[in-house]
């Protein structure tokens, strides 16, 4: 979490104004709050990657490699701000652009939606900390988000997944009207209810070269619209995972997660808000 901060102390004239900016924020009236985070991103924008870290990104991935530059905040996910959507991920990064790309993520720390939610949910803005994280891109056929607890009746036995084609930008970033489809998965037995289909009309895609497209769906041609059998294959596997991912961190988990062919990729684990305090396994 402190590369962005020794950053700012390598630039003392842009670290002064940053400070003071990030500590007049509480009470600020709205068009003045506005202007506020602009600038802060503004700020961000001016201030280096590490040469160290380009360095370490060409030694560790082939110049034709696709990559994903994540936020991962100390102030998301956290009891009373779930946070999904709030910070900036840059998919789709030549190892070559990865400098532009970790000051687009270090700057979402400042957008107007970040800065409110943190006000709201009382973090003081001189303690939130953004870190990024850098992996290798997965070209999804469909990305999902599992509850390991099903959100809607809080039955432990249950898991709850919302799934859409192509990249979980779909779902995360709540920027597309649509349904994702949505099962409920049995832990013990894999068996899968269909609760909803997707009707997004568009989904995310990589482009060849770089950042991304939308792409309008034929859902006549997806199997999850229009094969049962391959919503319960892909139910009983989900339900396996949300399972082995609970038991190994021994509380329910909020999982986000890739299909690519027969492979299924896990992008993260958190625990899963929104519950009755006290929920168990």
């Amino acid at each position: 979490f402190g590369v962005m901060e020794a950053q700012l102390g390598a630039a003392p004239a842009v670290a002064a104004e940053y400070l003071q900016l990030a500590r007049r924020l509480e009470g600020m009236p709205s068009g003045e709050f506005a202007a506020a985070t602009q600038r802060l991103r503004e700020l961000i924008q001016q201030l280096e990657a590490p040469d160290a870290i380009a360095l370490e990104v060409a030694r560790k991935f082939a110049q034709d490699s696709r990559l994903v530059v994540r936020s991962s905040a100390n102030c998301e996910d956290v009891e009373g701000l779930a946070g999904a959507g709030l910070y900036d991920s840059v998919m789709n990064v030549a190892p070559a652009d990865v400098a532009s790309a970790i000051r687009t993520v270090w700057s979402s720390l400042w957008t107007r939606r970040a800065a409110l939610s943190r006000q709201e949910a009382g973090i003081p803005h001189e303690q939130a900390h953004l870190a990024v994280l850098i992996q290798e891109m997965v070209f999804p056929d469909f990305s999902f988000v599992l509850h390991t607890v099903n959100p809607i009746n809080h039955r432990v036995q249950e898991v709850y997944a919302e799934i859409v084609v192509g990249l979980g930008e779909t779902l995360a970033s709540a920027a597309s009207r649509g349904t994702p489809y949505r099962l409920v998965c049995d832990k013990n037995s894999g068996t899968a209810t269909t609760l909803a289909f997707a009707n997004f009309s568009q989904t995310l895609q990589p482009n060849p070269g770089a950042g991304l497209r939308r792409q309008t769906v034929d859902y006549s041609r997806v199997d999850l619209s229009r094969d049962a059998s391959a919503r319960q294959r892909l139910g009983r596997r989900l339900a396996a995972i949300g399972r082995f991912v609970e038991e190994a961190l021994q509380r329910p988990q909020d999982i986000e997660g890739v299909v690519a062919g027969d492979s299924i990729w896990l992008v993260q684990a958190r625990p899963q808000p929104g519950l009755p305090p006290g929920e168990e396994l």
